[in-house]
């Protein structure tokens, strides 16, 4: 049983059946002008959308709570939250799809919600829709990414409810083994039920740490965004990693299989950098040498920062380079942050036709 006031984070997916479908002319079967995002559709096309919008917002606002949960299916859930948790404190987040008609939906629950004196937010993921593949898959990395850093921030201060009443069935799929591992709960009522059914959070695995050590370098590269040919993807991998235009990109489940298992391995021992054109110098190693395992975490961090800068031009702030001023650090030209609390400490390196080479670890200057 929750605490009193406790908050609870619940994160919706939305769908558009409660859009009016005789103002969208759909009775006889969707149109494809609903998967179009809105600079997509022609005028005719986005003044339908909006008096449907704007039918189903006056229908909603004019129901009782009864009318409203046969009208929307994510209504009916959240509803149905409600009274399984009169104890917590909800506030929504509606996950819609990138599509005009995916907005327009979410924006009219959220209306309601707020209306109803209920904190409720709205997002989407580009590409998030249910016509092509390849930004279905993009969008489904963003949007694990999201789960495995925003919603576990959440976690600790509230409890975290997947709700999956609503919305298209291909992103169910993605979110009910996400929800396993990232929620407390996912909870879905039938449609022609009252009861919410629950599936609790699971102590999942799914690839096991030997795993992603073997192939570190490589989670660590695509975590990245760094190039990584496909022909370099076999057997297990596969499952983890999806294909776009003859690259590699983490998937969903190689996101979350890399996120398990990050903090310990980076903090493990210093790893060999995972870009060529990031090295170290014969004397860095030795500079680096019997420091406690959060440190080392930071640095493996920092270097991968700095592949990241090198390979994509992708600057972190939190890197610092900086320009050395005088000759007295030979052969080293610029440092960056190793970690910046405490006894802070820098990274000196120079650079190279090849790239960067990492010299030592030392106090800043």
């Amino acid at each position: 049983m929750a605490q009193c006031n406790e908050s609870a984070l619940v994160v919706s997916t939305c769908g558009i059946s409660l859009l009016d479908r005789a103002t969208l002319k759909a009775d006889a079967g969707q149109p494809e002008w609903l998967n179009r995002s809105s600079s997509e559709l022609s005028e005719e096309e986005r003044s339908r959308l909006s008096k449907a919008q704007a039918v189903s917002r006056d229908r909603l606002t004019a129901s009782t709570p009864e009318q409203a949960a046969a009208i929307s299916a994510e209504l009916k859930g959240i509803f149905a939250l409600r009274r399984k948790y009169p104890e917590l404190r909800l506030e929504h987040l509606l996950i819609h799809s990138d599509t005009a008609a995916g907005e327009a939906a979410a924006e009219v629950l959220q209306d309601l919600l707020i209306g109803s004196g209920m904190s409720c937010q709205k997002r989407t993921f580009s590409g998030l829709q249910a016509t092509q593949v390849h930004p279905f898959q993009d969008a489904t990395a963003l949007l694990a990414k999201w789960v495995v850093s925003d919603c576990a921030a959440y976690r600790r201060s509230h409890r975290v409810i997947f709700h999956l009443t609503g919305g298209f069935k291909t992103i169910w799929g993605v979110l009910i083994p996400l929800g396993m591992m990232h929620a407390d709960e996912i909870v879905y009522i039938f449609e022609n039920g009252t009861e919410l059914l629950t599936i609790p959070r699971l102590p999942l695995e799914l690839a096991n740490r030997e795993f992603v050590r073997q192939h570190l370098r490589l989670f660590r590269r695509l975590d990245r965004g760094l190039e990584v040919r496909e022909e370099e993807i076999s057997g297990e991998l596969s499952l983890y990693t999806y294909s776009d235009s003859g690259f590699a990109a983490l998937g969903p489940w190689g996101i979350l299989s890399f996120e398990q298992h990050r903090a310990e391995l980076l903090e493990e021992r210093i790893w060999d950098p995972c870009s060529d054109r990031v090295r170290y110098g014969p004397k860095f190693r030795a500079s680096i040498e019997k420091l406690p395992a959060t440190r080392i975490g930071m640095i493996n961090e920092r270097l991968d920062d700095l592949a990241e800068y090198v390979e994509r031009g992708v600057y972190r702030s939190r890197l610092d380079l900086k320009q050395l001023k005088g000759q007295g650090s030979a052969p080293s030209t610029h440092e960056i942050d190793a970690w910046s609390d405490g006894d802070a400490r820098r990274m000196f390196l120079h650079r190279d036709s090849d790239g960067w080479i990492l010299d030592r670890l030392g106090a800043h200057l």
